[in-house]
């Protein structure tokens, strides 16, 4: 089950993805490895706002997902262990993968992991592939966890959750490009805000409230 916040596409992207209580995905149980790919980069970088995402493997060439819009997570996508390209390429609705990749990159896929490979931009603005590893471990009690990726263009930010009902929040600080940071927290009603580092009195989005669901993983792009 994958939710989405909604009013925070243009900059940012929070999904949930519900593992229950299982220790780690289904796919991982089996020794292979899963992959989910998020699509950060801003509208005017791709042809109406859509991206294919092919999967080349060593032997074969096969379009994975087609038609991926900005601020959309698709997956897992369950893979054997080993090491795979990745290309992005400006979504072609007529002929998938056709277009020339904007974006390329390898995975090294190992046994009982989760990844997820962003299209964003880095630090100079240009498009890019962020390779983050989804932290899979079993989430305890009531609690969610929140792990949260700075996939933009933009100098360090300090994202933070505070609880509308009293609880101990969560604060991200001096995150920069391409980075990540995770945390467990109690499941409950949180409002977010992303800031400037350093400066809490500039929002760079509109403060977001949201609950969070037991047992839930959510990965957060801004």
């Amino acid at each position: 089950m994958v939710r989405t916040w909604s009013q925070v596409v243009a900059f940012g992207l929070a999904v949930a993805v519900a593992w229950g209580l299982a220790p780690q995905p289904a796919a991982a149980q089996f020794g292979n490895g899963e992959l989910y790919f998020a699509h950060c980069l801003p509208g005017d970088d791709l042809d109406d706002g859509i991206t294919d995402f092919p999967n080349t493997l060593p032997v074969d060439v096969c379009i994975v997902y087609s038609g991926v819009t900005l601020g959309e997570l698709r997956g897992p996508l369950e893979l054997a262990p080993g090491t795979y390209q990745i290309t992005v390429a400006q979504a072609d609705p007529d002929n998938p993968g056709a277009n020339p990749p904007i974006i390329t990159g390898t995975i090294a896929v190992r046994p009982r992991q989760s990844f997820t490979f962003a299209a964003q931009l880095n630090d100079l603005g240009q498009a890019a592939g962020g390779l983050y590893q989804n932290n899979t471990r079993r989430i305890a009690g009531l609690n969610s966890r929140v792990a949260i990726h700075h996939a933009a263009n933009a100098g360090a930010v300090d994202a933070s959750l505070t609880s509308l009902i009293g609880m101990p929040g969560f604060a991200a600080l001096g995150l920069g490009n391409s980075e990540q940071v995770s945390a467990d927290i109690l499941a409950g009603p949180y409002l977010m805000r992303l800031t400037p580092a350093g400066i809490p009195s500039i929002d760079l989005l509109t403060p977001q409230p949201q609950t969070l669901s037991p047992a839930n993983l959510y990965l957060v792009f801004v």
